[in-house]
């Protein structure tokens, strides 16, 4: 419930902001970061700071967000960059998986909902995607990794340690699932994050997957931007 809830209900209120983003003439996917700075990043967070309250007296993350072993600065010049890379080849091997669960079990799906294909945003000014996409560099590329990692690789990672060798995976299929918003995309999402929980359950160390996260969705999100600028 602790993994799956936050997204189930960003996803319930991304589905209701939708019809007020077509009514402004909105991309559907700044539903989907008004849902994340308003229901999803909120939720997290506070259910950290809540139970750092009922633990320490005071709204503390002491004690609840655990890995918390630091290094100097040019171990993580070292690691990060290498998880990156990590990364963004679990990206490059999961995508044809990614295409065929696409195709399998989700052709269906409306194509405003498939939020990474450009083609859509052809209609909308340039102005207007480049709030929006700036937004998501803000959202996405900065904020969001910071109070997702704490999450769910500070707090939730480090109790699921009985599960031993095990965790990380666990921990990592609930992360990919817990995006309801994009279930085409699960292949891609496991793949991509298991670098980061590894690195972040090997190292005993958050900040590790902090600055991870935060590189690796300020590419995409930049890329993005220039993806959707070509093409409006």
């Amino acid at each position: 419930m602790l993994h799956l809830a936050p997204g189930a209900l960003c996803f319930l209120v991304y589905l209701a902001l939708v019809p007020l983003a077509v009514r402004l003439h909105l991309p559907t996917f700044s539903a989907l970061l008004l849902a994340v700075a308003i229901a999803l990043l909120p939720l997290e967070m506070g259910h950290l700071l809540l139970q750092g309250k009922r633990r320490n007296g005071r709204w503390s993350l002491e004690g609840i967000v655990l890995y918390q072993q630091d290094w100097r600065g040019s171990r993580y010049l070292l690691t990060v960059p290498g998880l990156c890379i990590l990364s963004i080849a679990g990206f490059a091997l999961s995508a044809p998986l990614d295409r065929f669960w696409q195709h399998a079990a989700f052709s269906w799906l409306p194509a405003w909902f498939v939020f990474s294909d450009v083609r859509q945003y052809a209609q909308f000014s340039r102005s207007v995607l480049i709030i929006v996409f700036s937004a998501r560099l803000l959202l996405d590329g900065f904020l969001g990794p910071i109070v997702e990692e704490l999450y769910f690789r500070g707090y939730l990672l480090p109790r699921m340690s009985r599960f031993g060798w095990a965790a990380p995976f666990l921990n990592c299929a609930l992360f990919a699932v817990y995006h309801f918003w994009q279930p085409y995309n699960l292949p891609t999402l496991f793949f991509v994050s298991l670098p980061i929980v590894f690195g972040v359950w090997k190292t005993k160390n958050v900040r590790v997957g902090i600055y991870t996260h935060i590189l690796l969705n300020t590419i995409g999100g930049m890329l993005a931007l220039i993806a959707v600028l070509h093409h409006a």
